[in-house]
């Protein structure tokens, strides 16, 4: 991505938020006709790595206040509702909601490749273009938006910047970014009950969606397995959306009223890492059940981020030692090796690591039990943070890598069918991840869990 915006735009890897949050809990009985007075959406933008944006407190038009009352929301299934002075607009579920379930589902108004983004000189007039062609609702509404006033943007390069939601996908012809106008009702939590993906406009009829990542692996080069991209059958879905389709699966129980969040940061950040980037970029902090000080559930949760944030450093320095040994032992073929690790099939380096005379499998065992083990304390603090989506299934992906490399394919066979349940939960049976996952398995079963060969 080109560096002619702010330094941040090379990493946007994280959503901020626009108001604090309930964390799931229950909200006062839902009224019967909601009519939102403000709009406080969610922020996502790489030039504020983990900020939270400040609040607007600009009124709808009339106008625009029944049309996302009656049509914005599905309201059989979740409602606009007005939290009052400090919280503002978010969604909640008008009855209880189970994991796996397809929460909310729009096609963005605003699209942006990643090729449209580089060319920052053009980026003003294509902007002020995609809003012209808005309806007037829409344009009311993208009005309303929080803007955080970026400097050296202009007032529709602000707003957009201020709300877009990050596609970066290393092998997507799209990548870029996207914003939604359901979805900017979405706030944030650090214990998230729905788990963002998008679909390409191409899956939309065929099985060839671009693989958007998750804001960790995108930002930090993991596994290319760790997609959120959706493909989609026939059935019920938004067809012809030339922007693709922003899908929220909820991926933890909600009860009727409870709030409808999502995680915008890193799971990987402690409170005071996380209040820290909220008051430096938005003068907002975060007041959620894990990050108010001087509370328990901080203090517990803390202590959880702290492992967690070892752990993952311990897996990331033992994967780099993995790629350098087998570079070392098979200097010609390092390109395969740096790609063929992060490709479709996780254990297609297989083949390599059984032609590699020079890699001693013995020598390596106890390195390799280690970080299966880390792994594995990695996916319990997870569950205990609540942390059921995109991460969860990351680390269950890196299991099944790490098993292959330890030669255990009976392990392997199992951390890929968690990854697989968890998946479907939280990006749906017919997402591009859930097949990927089915693929291997699929290839697993065929070699009789011999190596696949590539």
């Amino acid at each position: 991505m080109g560096q002619t915006r702010e330094k941040k735009l090379s990493n946007r890897n994280l959503k901020s938020q626009q108001k604090q949050q309930t964390g799931g809990e229950l909200v006062p009985e839902l009224p019967s006709q909601t009519q939102p007075a403000i709009v406080l959406s969610h922020i996502k933008h790489a030039s504020t790595p983990n900020g939270l944006p400040r609040k607007s407190h600009r009124p709808f038009p009339s106008s625009v206040k029944d049309f996302i009352s009656s049509k914005r929301v599905d309201t059989s299934l979740i409602q606009v509702h007005d939290f009052g002075p400090g919280k503002g607009l978010g969604l909640v579920a008008t009855r209880k909601i189970e994991p796996g379930t397809l929460v909310l589902e729009e096609e963005p108004v605003i699209r942006l490749t990643e090729e449209e983004e580089r060319d920052s000189s053009q980026l003003h007039d294509l902007l002020q273009s995609r809003y012209q062609c808005l309806t007037d609702i829409d344009k009311a509404e993208f009005r309303n938006l929080h803007d955080t006033k970026k400097t050296d943007f202009s007032p529709r390069q602000s707003i957009y910047w201020s709300n877009d939601y990050n596609l970066k996908a290393p092998r997507s012809q799209y990548g870029g970014s996207c914003l939604g106008l359901k979805a900017s009702r979405i706030n944030h939590s650090c214990t998230p009950n729905v788990q963002f993906s998008f679909m390409e406009p191409e899956s939309l009829t065929s099985s060839s969606a671009a693989d958007p990542v998750s804001a960790e692996s995108a930002s930090e080069g993991d596994d290319a397995s760790s997609v959120t991209s959706m493909d989609h059958d026939d059935a019920g879905a938004p067809q012809n959306c030339k922007n693709g389709v922003m899908r929220f699966y909820a991926i933890r129980p909600i009860k009727r009223g409870g709030e409808i969040v999502s995680n915008y940061d890193s799971a990987y950040l402690t409170s005071e890492q996380r209040q820290l980037n909220q008051r430096v970029y938005y003068g907002f902090q975060c007041d959620c059940s894990v990050c108010r000080p001087d509370t328990d559930g901080n203090a517990i949760s803390d202590g959880r981020r702290k492992k967690m944030i070892r752990y993952r450093h311990m897996v990331k320095d033992a994967e780099q030692r993995w790629r350098a040994r087998a570079i070392d032992a098979h200097p010609r073929r390092q390109l395969e090796v740096t790609s063929k690790l992060d490709s479709e099939h996780t254990m297609a380096h297989a083949a390599y690591t059984a032609s590699s005379p020079n890699i001693s499998l013995s020598s390596m065992k106890p390195e390799i039990s280690s970080i299966i083990e880390t792994l594995e304390c990695l996916v319990d603090l997870l569950k205990r943070e609540g942390l059921n989506g995109v991460e969860l299934a990351d680390v269950y992906s890196k299991l099944a890598k790490w098993s292959e490399r330890a030669d255990d394919m009976d392990a392997v066979e199992e951390w890929l069918k968690k990854e697989h349940a968890t998946c479907i939960i939280a990006f749906g049976a017919d997402s591009r991840r859930v097949k990927k996952v089915e693929e291997r398995l699929d290839l697993l079963e065929r070699s009789d869990k011999g190596k696949v060969k590539v």
